[in-house]
């Protein structure tokens, strides 16, 4: 209450005075025990929350969109970081909401334990945004945004619009990425009290906390070794708390997220096939709890789009049944934490990576390659196949994807081809990123595939009388490729990396994928 005093974020005004018909917002108290990159508690934290799904839109909201930083550019930033041997500092905005100002009239109920002495029937008026109000994500970013580009000098890139860098003195450039209230910069040594002078004028701006060195962002680990320009990203603390969370600190581990061959769309499942963690897991097909399944794939779907690529697609599987749960998927979710347990500190690396002739990676040159891979009529209820691929930026994970295809498939060679159009869209657009940075790429970017005839296709377009009816916009592929931006290679399937994000492996072949994507 005090920041919201200081930052005169509202007004107090009497109910009587207000419009007939004006509605005016519930708040609820919510309390956050903030820790640091060991688990260990730090501050603890309280907001007061306006109940936005009160708000009426076009009466007290209008528009809300605002961008977010994606998981992607995050990790581009950190193999940046790796490569160049950048010092890495990262800045917190305290209460960002209430800096950003409201158009619209929005009213809250006084919280509870602050009413006036003198018993009138008051609510507040708010001036600034609080987190819960449809509008402040976006009053908030537009703020801080035109004071980086207008006031700070910084250019924002139209690839990731929260991410922003700067020309130095020295030639150089300050890249920094934002999200919400969290704040990354990546900085050359030489360019150091140059960035302590963005920083302070920042700082007079918003209140801040400088973190310094970063080590902990979102949930994520960030650790260093600084003398072979390596950087590792992982969530060990995050999983941890989330196998306390669900009583499975103490489960034994299981060498695989999922199971092969288990298809979560059948009822009658072996109990070898499928690991259980007690007595009680014998009808698959009794309903469970759908509130305490999604919190439970929630929880591990954070940590497969932030550093787990070897969960994502069991985690995928586990996404297509929160409407209906069943003991089963109940039963494969806790699999996915049993897995957790034995591998909690495998992360991803940035930097230190040898390319194909065993020479380290350099920032001269940015090399992109990916893995694109498809498993055929994956989903035995519609037959649609899974699209998996990996992206790769100087030998380091900053992409992977695992999805059900938006339409069936009539064939393997199809479905490989529906997998290498998405993957390329993502390399086009990581290409355009880093061209926005002004920073060389490799000519060329390499697709991986093991399909011969989708790799004939993509080389000379669709010709053949049995493709006729793939979607036109696949030809896409055959442009690039003519224009010399992708080149698609045979890989066999053994080396096909994207295979872990397609369908369940055995413990051989998954850990041999894992080990060519993660650290531990």
């Amino acid at each position: 209450m005090k920041a919201l005093v200081d930052n005169d974020t509202f007004t107090i005004v009497s109910r009587a005075s207000l419009p007939h018909g004006t509605r005016v917002i519930d708040s609820k108290y919510v309390f956050k025990i903030k820790i640091d990159e060991n688990g260990n508690e730090e501050r603890l934290k309280a907001r007061i929350v306006p109940k936005g799904y009160m708000q009426t839109h076009g009466v007290d909201y209008h528009e809300i969109f605002a961008p977010t930083l994606k998981y992607t550019t995050l990790r581009i930033l950190l193999s940046l970081t790796a490569l160049e041997d950048r010092d890495l500092y990262m800045v917190d905005v305290s209460n960002a909401f209430l800096n950003a100002e409201v158009k619209e009239d929005v009213y809250i109920e006084i919280p509870e334990g602050f009413k006036p002495d003198d018993g009138g029937d008051y609510v507040l008026k708010l001036i600034k945004a609080l987190y819960g109000i449809h509008q402040g994500p976006r009053e908030w970013y537009l703020l801080v945004s035109k004071f980086l580009v207008e006031e700070l000098g910084f250019t924002q890139l139209v690839t990731d619009p929260c991410m922003f860098y700067i020309i130095t003195k020295t030639g150089n450039k300050i890249v920094l990425s934002m999200f919400v209230d969290d704040y990354l910069a990546a900085v050359l040594k030489e360019d150091a009290a140059e960035w302590v002078e963005i920083k302070n004028k920042f700082m007079k701006r918003f209140k801040c906390t400088d973190k310094g060195e970063a080590k902990l962002i979102l949930g994520m680990r960030i650790t260093r070794d600084r003398e072979n320009n390596k950087l590792y990203l992982d969530q060990e603390v995050y999983v941890t708390k989330k196998l306390e969370e669900f009583k499975m600190i103490d489960c034994k581990p299981v060498a695989t997220p999922g199971a092969k061959g288990v298809d979560l769309n059948e009822v009658e499942v072996d109990d070898d096939t499928i690991a259980t963690t007690n007595d009680d897991d014998k009808d698959k097909n009794k309903p469970v709890s759908i509130k305490q399944y999604m919190k439970l794939v929630g929880g591990l779907l954070y940590a497969s789009l932030s550093t787990r690529p070897d969960i994502t697609h069991a985690v995928h599987q586990l996404t297509m049944h929160t409407q209906s749960p069943r003991d089963i998927h109940w039963i494969a979710g806790k699999r996915v934490l049993r897995y957790l347990q034995g591998s909690k500190e495998v992360g991803l690396q940035f930097g230190g990576r040898t390319d194909a002739n065993n020479k380290l990676f350099d920032a001269s040159i940015m090399v992109i390659e990916a893995y694109a891979d498809a498993d055929y009529a994956n989903d035995t209820k519609d037959r649609k196949s899974i699209t998996g691929w990996i992206v790769k930026l100087n030998g380091d994970v900053i992409s992977w994807s695992s999805k059900k295809q938006s339409t069936v498939s009539l064939s393997t060679c199809e479905s490989e081809l529906y997998a290498e159009a998405s993957c390329i869209q993502e390399v086009m657009w990581l290409q355009h990123l880093l061209n926005e940075l002004g920073l060389h790429v490799k000519s060329q970017s390499i697709i991986h595939q093991d399909n011969q005839s989708t790799i004939e296709i993509s080389k000379h377009g669709i010709i053949r009388e049995k493709t006729k009816h793939i979607d036109v916009k696949y030809k896409f592929i055959s442009e690039q490729i003519q224009s010399n931006k992708i080149k698609v290679e045979y890989i066999s399937t053994e080396n096909q990396q994207a295979d872990i994000l397609t369908k369940g492996l055995d413990k051989v072949k998954f850990l041999q994928h894992r080990k060519s994507l993660m650290i531990k």
